[in-house]
Formats: C-alpha cells, structure tokens, sequence
C-alpha cells in the first residue's frame, strides 16, 4: 500500500484475463448478504407479492382492465391507412349515409355506378353525347319491377329522396352525376317534388332574408353601405373588381345569407334584427291590450260609440292569442315587401307610365275615350312612381284578376279602364292590390307604431297613456291594420281573368287590357278561380307572395319552378333568380366552357357540399383543379354517375310511409 491509498478499498483490480473479457471488480458485487438489492426487499417484505398482487390482477382480469372497452367489428376499419385516397373516399361516401362512419353506411344502403366512355374515346361533355346519356339516365330512373301484385320504383329504393321532415317521396332520388352542371336533366322533378323545393325557398330564402332586408334598410344603412354599393351601383361594383352586371338589387337577399359570420354588416343584422323583433313582439302585445281596454271602458260607458266599440273589442280580443313572435316576424316580412315593391319598381313604373302616356295620353284624357277631367301628368318623378306603387299595393283585392296592375287609370267603382260614365276625377286608381292599407291612413303624421320602429307601445304602457280608441293613428296604424285583417272574413279567389275595360266606349280598351293584363294566379292558390271565404290576410298574402314570384322580382312560378332554372346564388358561379346552363344547340365549346366550374348537386352546397369531380368525370384536360371558366376544359373522356340505394331489408321499412305514391305497402318481407 502506497502513501495515500484508502486503506478500505480491496487489493483488486480490474483486469482482462488473456481469454475473456474483462470481469467485474469485487467491491461491485452484490454479495448475498448485501440488503440493497430488490430481490433483498422481496425477502424481507413477501406478503405483497403473493398475495396482493396476485389478487388485484385476477380482479381485473375478471371486471377488465375498463369498462370502455371498444370491440370493433369492421375489418376494414383495422386494417385500412387512414392516409390513404381510399379512406379519403370513404368518408366522402358516409357524407350521404345518416352514420356519417366509413364503412358502417353498408349496413343500410349500397351504391353502384354507370360510366359512360365514348366509343372512340373522344370527348364526352358534346350536345349529342349529353342528350343520350340524359336519356338513359331517365330509362333507368323510371324502370319499375313488379313484385308480390306491387309496383316498385326507383323511389322506393333510392336511399334518400327528401328535403327534411315529412318529405320522404316528395323529393327527387339523391344522385351523383356531372349531368347536374345542366338543366336539361331536370326531367328528375315531378309537381311535387318542385312543390316541396318551393316551400323550402320560402322557408329557408324569402322568409328569413326579406325582413333582414328591411334591417338593412332601417337600422344598418351604415354598416352595410358597402355591400348595398355593391349591389346597386355598377361603377361601384367595377371599383372592386366585379363585374357591372354583379349590380342587381336581388343580390342583395343573397348577400345577407353568404356574408360571414364576422362581417361588420352581418354582425349588425343579426343584432338589430332580434332586438327588432323582441321589442316589436312585446310593444304589438302592448297597443292590442291597451287599445282593448280602451274599447272596453268605451263600451261600457253606454254612450256615443259604444256599440262600434264593442264590435272593435270583439275582433281585438280575437287578435290578442294571435300575437307572438312568429306572427310579428310575418308581418314584418310583409310590411318589408311592400316597401321593396315600391323602391325596387319605380324606375320601371317610371318608364312604363311615361311611355303609355306618350303613346295614349290624349286618348286617355279625350272627352270621348277617356277622362278630361282625371289628372294624369304627362310624366311622373322616380318619388310619385314610388307612392303610386305602395298605392297598388294599398288598393282593395280583386278576384277578376287578381295581381292587378298599378297604373292609376281604372275606375274603382264599375273596375272598368276609364269607364267615362260616372267617373269622377278622384275616382282613378290602381287594379286589385292587398286588400290590406298598411299607409298609415289618412290622417297627416306618423302611424302609432311606426313612431321609432314601431317602439311607441312600450312607451305608452310605460306612461299609463290611454288612446282615443277611434282615432285614424290607431285604425290605420300598418300593425294594427295587418292583424286586424287576420280574423276579418273575406270572400274571393285567386283570379287571372283579363282586366276589365269599357268595351261599350272602346274596344281598342278591351284589347290592350286582354294582352297586358298580368296572370299570377296557379292551382296551388288557396281559393283558385272559385269563392271562397278565408280571411282579409289571408288574400293579402296570397296577394304579396304572387308580387314576390313574379317576372319582376323572384320569378318563381309555385309548380313548375325547379332548382334547374332557379339558382339560389349559394353556389359558387351561381346567381339568385339564376338558371344552370343548357348544352341543346350549344357548340363544344361552350358546353366545356359551363362544365369548367365547381359541381353542385340540386341543393348547391348546402348539404352536400361541392361534389368531388373525380369520381364523377375523368380524362379531363386540363386536370381537375387545373382549369376554370378563365382557362377552360378542352376534353373531357369519361362520365360517371353515382346512385345510392337502400339494401332489402331498408326498402321494407321505406314503402311503410305514407307519402308513397299509390299508397304504403305495410305486409311485405
């Protein structure tokens, strides 16, 4: 031992044997009496590990290791990289199944396809090749098979041909298919299924947009100045890298459904719009049960008016159940209407009325045809236009034709054009209209609930006001008016009978008005062409909702409008009161040129969403993604549709409803 050695450290050292490598050294063994070691614990200490440890492990494997233990049962969700293209398609296909999971979809409906190649592998998207193609689509859609004495079709075993709740039969077969760029494949759509597409408009279009329309026009005028701009101002549009024709008013209705949810305008009509509706639900409460217990205490008194007060309380107490949010929002849509008639027509009234005018302006006013005495101006300002549309739309309904026609040249007592027997000066006035004045009335000033946005129910509550219970702001107060009208009888019909002129003066009369008058009235108006007793709102809806189908607004005709030729604008490259292209008499160009856009089936995204394009065409040049209306498809090779139907076992529950055509079929197995 040297000098500064730890004389505790063992005279060993480690060394490589000649054969063998090297060898731990003895102060590195774990000798068997050394207690640091975990065998050494195990010894001392053997109660857990032969008794508790064993237990809790027979504990668990007889309960589980947990009790949300998930067995899958589908291989192909195993086995199947969710990297891949073909997971990718999977999911894509569980958007049309209502599990939403790849794979489960098989348990209640399959899918096949047809492809279409032409035979000289040429371009397929040609006007000759798109019209068989068409056709043999049809022939397969409408093959029916006989079985068990029953009539199947395609219907009964297409997985879904609904657009929501009690719609099931009511709406085309769901399909994959390019063909839907066109509107020639619109022959899928019967009367009921563009029945069921019409509601759905009204429901999901007109009625929420039209009085968020009016929200813009009252309450956001500051923070949707751009977007209005945009629609009402070409020049404008042009600034901003659209096009001149992106200047349509109507555009504005899609706007208020497409703007995001963090637009500044979109933002403020929301806001504006259920503050809107909240206060005018609680302030038309409001007015009803003040204005009721005004009557009420007139009636009472057993003085002059008591009678006509009594009637007035009777119809007011009818009103009162009827109001609720619902009814405010309906009413709101239609007041908003009337005012977009006036303001969206003028110029074309502007332009109609000077026109006639200059054609039959001396005739109109002669001593022998005409009126020399009516006031008619040789012109009218964009403002009296304006007023002369809310007028029409003021004016008593008429069941002999009922759109009528706003020109203030008809006597509304005999309804004939300019009738010179009997017509008196202030005796001129527009054809049919509402049947309900929402003007305010007669007497100057503001309407009672008109005052602040329709605001001024609260105040009066509020201040324990009374109202004089026969004053003109009460009676022609526009809210007031509207349910009012709602439990008052009328009746009439929906009528498109030409409008009357005085043929014993005049037969040029007779013929000008047979080939202007206008005809909005169809079928599915409630009554048509026969009397019928409905209420006075009754007619004035009819009445509004014929002005917003028509050519100059909507252009939607209830039946026989389908979402081929009326394009909602939700679509990318889709427009409102649009129409998908046609390939009839269309060069090759220009059918590649329409087809050079984004793929929508009927519903334009909404549920959908845009289509994959590459399971449904293929042998495109350019490639998919690669061209656009600006740098266009030169050749398309292959067509591919995609039908999803129910397996057996599904039919049957189907054909229980009681929507089928020819009625449910309840005993089949």
């Amino acid at each position: 031992m040297t000098h500064g050695e730890d004389p505790t450290t063992p005279d060993v050292v480690e060394q490589a044997p000649p054969d063998g490598p090297f060898v731990q050294s003895e102060a590195e063994v774990s000798l068997p009496g050394d207690e640091r070691g975990f065998f050494a614990f195990m010894a001392r200490h053997p109660f857990p590990f032969l008794v508790v440890l064993p237990a809790a492990l027979a504990a668990l494997v007889a309960v589980g290791w947990t009790q949300e233990d998930k067995v899958e049962k589908n291989v192909a969700n195993l086995w199947i990289p969710t990297g891949t293209q073909y997971y990718q398609d999977k999911l894509y296909e569980a958007q049309f199944s209502p599990t939403k999971t790849p794979g489960t979809g098989r348990h209640r409906r399959t899918i096949f396809a047809g492809m279409a190649v032409g035979r000289d592998e040429g371009n397929i998207f040609t006007e000759s090749r798109l019209r068989e193609i068409s056709e043999r689509m049809a022939l397969l859609e409408n093959t029916t098979v006989q079985y068990n004495g029953q009539t199947f079709t395609w219907d009964d075993l297409c997985a879904s041909n609904s657009l929501g709740l009690g719609t099931t039969y009511k709406f085309p077969c769901a399909r994959l298919s390019a063909l839907d760029y066109w509107q020639e494949t619109r022959w899928g759509f019967k009367e009921t299924h563009r029945l069921t597409w019409y509601d759905t408009i009204y429901d999901q279009l007109v009625k929420p947009r039209v009085p968020r329309y009016g929200i813009v026009r009252d309450f956001c005028a500051d923070e949707c100045e751009h977007e209005v701009r945009l629609r009402m101002d070409a020049e404008y549009a042009l600034q901003f890298g659209y096009d001149a024709s992106y200047a349509n008013p109507l555009g504005i209705f899609a706007d208020i459904g497409n703007l995001e949810a963090n637009n500044r305008c979109k933002m403020c009509i929301e806001d504006k719009f259920e503050d809107h509706m909240s206060n005018m639900t609680r302030d038309t409460d409001a007015v009803f049960r003040l204005w009721g217990e005004n009557l009420q205490r007139v009636a009472d008194e057993g003085g002059e008016g008591s009678e006509r007060a009594s009637q007035l309380e009777g119809i007011v107490s009818e009103v009162i159940p009827l109001i609720n949010r619902s009814s405010v929002e309906d009413f709101y849509r239609y007041f908003v209407t009337r005012g977009l008639y006036g303001s969206l027509g003028a110029e074309v009234y502007q332009t109609t009325y000077n026109n006639l005018m200059k054609q039959f302006g001396m005739l109109l006013t002669s001593e022998s045809f005409g009126c020399k005495t009516c006031e008619l101006p040789e012109n009218v300002t964009l403002e009296q236009s304006e007023a002369a549309l809310l007028r029409h739309a003021d004016n008593a309904y008429s069941s002999v034709n009922s759109a009528g026609a706003p020109l203030p040249i008809w006597n509304p007592i005999t309804g004939f054009l300019l009738d010179p027997e009997g017509i008196e000066p202030d005796e001129l006035g527009p054809f049919s209209g509402s049947g309900v004045d929402m003007s305010g009335g007669p007497t100057p000033g503001i309407p009672l609930q008109s005052v602040d946005h329709f605001g001024l129910g609260d105040k009066l509550v509020a201040q324990n006001k009374s109202l004089d219970p026969f004053a003109d702001i009460v009676l022609y107060d526009p809210v007031v008016v509207w349910f009012m009208a709602a439990v008052i009888p009328y009746t009439g019909y929906c009528g498109n009978n030409p409008m009357t002129a005085d043929t014993k003066n005049s037969v040029i009369y007779a013929g000008l008005m047979q080939s202007s008058s206008p005809y909005r009235c169809t079928k599915h108006n409630d009554p048509f062409e026969r009397n019928g007793t409905r209420t006075k709102q009754h007619f004035a809806r009819m009445w509004y909702d014929l002005l917003t189908n028509s050519e100059d607004f909507l252009n939607i005709t209830q039946g026989t409008t389908d979402p081929y030729v009326w394009t909602t604008g939700q679509g990318c490259g889709y427009t409102i009161a649009g129409e998908r292209p046609i390939y009839t008499n269309k060069t090759e160009s220009v059918v590649l040129s329409n087809a050079s856009m984004e793929l929508y089936y009927v519903d334009e995204g909404e549920v959908l969403g845009v289509l994959d394009r590459h399971i449904l065409i293929g042998g495109t040049s350019p490639s998919i993604g690669d061209y656009n209306q600006s740098h266009p498809l030169v050749d398309v090779r292959l067509i591919q549709n995609i039908y999803l139907a129910l397996v057996p076992r599904e039919i049957v529950k189907k054909v229980k409803n009681c929507n089928r055509p020819g009625g449910p079929i309840t005993n089949l197995t």
